[in-house]
């Protein structure tokens, strides 16, 4: 039988052999614990989705990176673009918004008559900047869930009546760009700009599209969305 003395000699041995495997083990479960928080983080940064508001200070239109848009598995359009990073969604009468020549009875009838409308869909190769001038740029970030649901609204405005893709109805206002058959119709209390705060608020962007006809009505709102603590 051991005595005292070689007990305690042999719990001394053992715990030099236990403890640094124990500490290896500490460092182990620290080690991944600190990398699923780090996953988290990154995770977490990355449940927001960018999307640009641009003005030309009658015109506005919502941009979003084609990466957002494919994950989603909206806007079946999108193949139409293959070499942009980008998407510019922007909606208007039928007869004004294309036309290359706008005349006073053209102005006049987008303004005053219920007309029907189309959707422009452009695509960039970068992020849009604002270029100052009458130009203005707002940037949001919208939740996942949120920026699916403003996705959504802008799907459902294309008119597709095969139930596919829709056909373009003629060139873009840009070289990448091209006219689509939309739902809706345009008029004097029913703007592009009503239509852009209306796609932002179906993606929870916490503005009103009731008051919304001017390209400024929309950015002045939006600028103190932005402003606004998150």
């Amino acid at each position: 039988m051991p005595t005292l003395g070689r007990q305690r000699d042999s719990l001394r041995g053992m715990s030099t052999v236990r403890f640094p495997f124990f500490c290896r083990l500490l460092l182990i479960a620290a080690l991944l614990c600190a990398a699923v928080a780090g996953d988290g983080r990154a995770a977490e940064e990355q449940d927001t989705r960018r999307v640009f508001v641009l003005s030309n200070g009658w015109h506005t239109a919502i941009i979003v990176a084609v990466t957002d848009v494919a994950q989603t598995g909206l806007v079946p359009e999108r193949a139409d673009f293959p070499a942009a990073r980008y998407l510019e969604f922007g909606w208007g009468d039928r007869e004004y918004y294309p036309a290359e020549e706008k005349t006073i009875g053209m102005t006049l009838g987008a303004a005053f008559i219920s007309t029907p409308a189309v959707m422009h869909v452009a695509g960039l190769a970068s992020a849009p900047r604002s270029a100052g001038g009458s130009r203005e740029m707002v940037t949001l970030e919208l939740e996942d869930a949120g920026f699916t649901a403003m996705m959504a609204a802008i799907d459902e405005t294309f008119d597709r009546p095969d139930g596919e893709r829709a056909a373009t109805l003629t060139q873009g206002l840009y070289p990448d760009s091209w006219f689509y058959e939309a739902h809706g119709s345009f008029h004097l209390l029913n703007t592009c700009n009503t239509w852009v705060a209306g796609m932002l608020s179906a993606g929870g962007v916490e503005i009103s599209s009731t008051d919304v006809h001017m390209a400024d009505d929309l950015m002045k709102q939006l600028q103190a969305v932005a402003a606004a603590p998150s």
